[in-house]
């Protein structure tokens, strides 16, 4: 007893060393989880340099950092717990999303490095009665993890907040994080997170400060200037010479360099260039209007130089092909997680008066009659309590489609005629399975049919590749399952992720994307019900935190329902949203 006593004490009457947090971590931290670097150099990632050393400043109280996936974001907090609990203990609070994700992060890679870390390496108990899966009880202080919840953000007093990726935090989740310090005049709060959305908490945060964006200097002028996406440049060279068809990736890729904006000197994507050009960055200050110890830093992808800048174009090329084919959502992953800005999303989209596209239904003679180009055709049915609405599209290879029939139908065998009647294929006829689902499956396996569920996912994973080249995608549509309705008969059936497939039909319908035409005598039920829904901000009543969600703002929606179905099997088939070419998948956070 007296000797654990006495080695308690002595740990506590250790001085601070005098090295500062950078040499303190270089002398000491170790990451034993890294394939880069178990030891932390402060040339493995410059940026986070300056961030690190206003942080240990107790003249701060909020240090704000908006940054890129994959750009040694986690590792900041892997650096400051050693240190506060080595040099500057207080009580501690690290939050991310969930606490599930803090009690991943902790088990697999901060209890490794504390124990890897020598001045702290004792403090750090083995009791796991002192280890629980959501504080560290250490002889001097405690460190509590969690998600950002109301029940984790409302119990303690803090001196050191840390908190990661608080762009998915809920609103006033900061607000809580910020009233734990209990205005203690050495507490500091220390953000980091890719970014966010226009006008969030976290965007909100990071304007109340000096906003320093990382620059780097031109090997040829010595220009200082901030690293830009639209200095990247790159030759389109395309397969077999030919403008517009499919880009030789590989040839592209050698054409990539970063162009300074004073003197236009190229700079080649290669890992020295890179790296010379990010270990001669530097933080800049833009907002003169900062609150009085708040600092802000910036930085994106194209400093993160083990990030080659050719991937990062291929990766925007596919984001906008997509985005030109209606599927936003890449060209927005791309701004957040690569360039770590707010995502700008006005949900009331001014939705020009439709025209027809030159042509008549009375005039064509034969309704099956193939269009030049045309490789689909589906009919898509949304179901009432007593009717249907018929919807019938033909649809061109690269991706713009004709409306050739919208109306009310009667019977499933009304239905059937109709489809027959325009040649469009049992299979790519389609069936709104949310009401009276029973009745609808027996249909579909009647007909051969496919059944449609709508649904609030974002998406569906789907496995791609064999060994190691298999990797995880997500799509819009889930793959097709059969339902056993007994006696040899089966429903095929397909769920949709409704919101993506309508935020695509949306670019559509205001031009955003390929043609999508509609006929000169098109029926006024289609006019009417066609803009009968809108993006609108909605609670979500799970998470109580704002989101932009589709809304029907008028009585009658069976247009938009019956196109969205379109739009899914035109996805589904690979007319939208296909796109040929490499792709690599987000980055781990990298040490």
């Amino acid at each position: 007893m007296g000797d654990t006593l006495l080695k308690t004490l002595a740990q506590g009457l250790v001085p601070p060393s005098r090295l500062g947090i950078i040499k303190w971590a270089e002398k000491h931290v170790r990451f034993p989880h890294s394939d880069r670097n178990e030891r932390f150099t402060a040339e493995t990632a410059p940026w986070m340099v300056e961030p690190l050393t206003e942080l240990a400043d107790n003249t701060n109280e909020e240090i704000v950092c908006r940054a890129a996936v994959g750009s040694s974001k986690t590792t900041a907090f892997e650096v400051v717990l050693p240190y506060i609990i080595s040099e500057d203990p207080g009580p501690t609070m690290v939050i991310t999303q969930t606490d599930d994700d803090t009690k991943e992060w902790a088990e697999t890679r901060l209890r490794g490095v504390l124990r890897g870390t020598k001045p702290c390496a004792d403090l750090i108990p083995y009791d796991k009665r002192k280890m629980r899966k959501n504080m560290y009880l250490l002889p001097h202080m405690f460190v509590a993890l969690g998600g950002a919840n109301i029940s984790t953000l409302q119990s303690k007093s803090i001196r050191w907040c840390l908190g990661d990726e608080v762009w998915q935090w809920r609103p006033g989740m900061l607000d809580e994080f910020r009233g734990r310090r209990h205005d203690r005049w050495n507490a500091r709060l220390f953000l980091v997170s890719q970014g966010g959305a226009s006008g969030d908490d976290f965007s909100n945060a990071y304007d109340q400060t000096d906003q320093r964006i990382y620059h780097w200097h031109c090997e040829s002028c010595n220009h200082q200037q901030p690293y830009k996406w639209t200095q990247i440049k790159w030759d389109d060279v395309w397969v077999n010479d030919e403008e517009g068809g499919e880009y030789d990736w590989d040839k592209l890729a050698a054409t990539v360099r970063l162009e300074c904006d004073k003197c236009g000197h190229a700079h080649a994507d290669s890992i020295e260039v890179r790296r010379r050009l990010s270990a001669s960055g530097c933080f800049v200050a833009s907002n003169p209007n900062a609150k009085r110890g708040h600092v802000g830093f910036w930085w994106n992808s194209l400093c993160v130089y083990w990030i080659p800048w050719y991937k990062l174009v291929w990766q925007w090329l596919r984001a906008i092909r997509l985005r030109r084919e209606g599927d936003e959502e890449p060209f927005w992953i791309f701004k957040q997680k690569r360039l770590a800005e707010d995502r700008e999303e006005n949900p009331e989209v001014d939705r020009a008066a439709l025209s027809g596209a030159g042509y008549s239904l009375i005039d064509i003679e034969d309704p099956a009659q193939k269009f030049p180009g045309e490789v689909y055709r589906f009919c898509t049915n949304d179901k009432q309590r007593d009717h249907f609405w018929t919807c019938i599209r033909a649809w061109m290879a690269d991706g713009s489609s004709k409306l050739l029939h919208y109306g009310r139908t009667l019977t499933f065998e009304s239905i059937r005629e109709l489809q027959l009647s325009y040649g469009v294929k049992d299979r790519l006829t389609t069936m709104d399975a949310q009401y009276d689902t029973p009745i609808v499956y027996q249909k579909c396996a009647e007909y051969d049919w496919t059944a449609l569920h709508g649904g609030k996912e974002k998406g569906f994973a789907k496995w791609i590749g064999k060994s190691k080249n298999r990797k995880k995608i997500t799509r819009f549509t889930s793959d097709l399952q059969r339902a056993n309705l007994g006696g040899g008969k089966y429903a095929r059936y397909m769920f949709m992720a409704s919101d993506r497939l309508k935020d695509i039909l949306l670019l559509l319908r205001t031009g955003g994307g390929v043609e999508w035409s509609h006929p000169d005598d098109v029926s006024e039920s289609w006019m009417k019900q066609i803009d009968s829904e809108a993006k609108k901000e909605v609670i979500n009543r799970t998470t109580k935190r704002t989101e932009i969600r589709w809304v029907q703002v008028k009585r009658h929606n069976h247009a938009w329902d019956c196109e969205y179905h379109q739009v899914a099997m035109a996805y589904t088939m690979g007319i939208l949203g296909d796109f040929a070419g490499p792709e690599d998948a987000d980055p781990d956070e990298s040490r």
